[in-house]
């Protein structure tokens, strides 16, 4: 019976400290957010396109109270939806200015464009590097998010791309200029 009992606490550390390494990789996010909204413009003109089409639809939307009350933390980005490995591109044109592997935790992909940045979380593999300069639709990584996968994280809940648009006034709703799915913007 001890010996149970002190193979559960081992668990439970173990589980904790995946959780903790979790939430500090999305702090970590969200301060390169922050840091990116403090020099962007807060008139930017933000014209995007979707990262990975919303074949499947959204998952979960900006300031999400589902996804707040399920995780605890408020979700700042709209979660689209996207088979493992879907070649994920650039909103718009821009630069590379992070690329964050955590291996098995949480990665992304952070370019700044004219005024606003935009964040690609979940990623499982990337197709560039800092400093690359990208145009709109140019593939930038590979989706990821299945659990237990590179670049998911351990909050993950299934393949699907997290993508966040941070202007002067901080994250704001994505869904407020991407186009309408299925349609086209050039």
């Amino acid at each position: 019976a001890l010996r149970n009992l002190l193979d559960v606490l081992e668990g439970k550390r173990r589980v904790e400290g995946k959780l903790r390494q979790s939430f500090q990789q999305l702090w970590d996010a969200r301060r390169s957010s922050l840091a990116s909204a403090a020099v962007g413009r807060r008139d930017a003109i933000v014209d995007i396109a979707w990262p990975v089409e919303p074949t499947y639809g959204i998952s979960a939307v900006f300031d999400d109270p589902e996804y707040e009350s399920y995780f605890g933390i408020p979700h700042q980005a709209v979660d689209i939806p996207a088979l493992q490995g879907t070649v994920i591109t650039a909103a718009t044109d821009g630069v590379i200015e992070e690329v964050i592997d955590n291996g098995l935790g949480y990665s992304w992909i952070k370019l700044k464009h004219s005024g606003f940045s935009t964040l690609y979380g979940h990623v499982s593999d990337t197709l560039v590097s800092v400093g690359d300069t990208v145009l709109k639709g140019d593939p930038i990584a590979l989706s990821g998010g299945m659990p237990g996968t590179k670049g998911a994280g351990h909050l993950s809940t299934g393949p699907h791309v997290h993508f966040e648009v941070i202007t002067g006034d901080g994250p704001v709703n994505p869904l407020l200029y991407l186009p309408a799915a299925g349609v086209t913007v050039r």
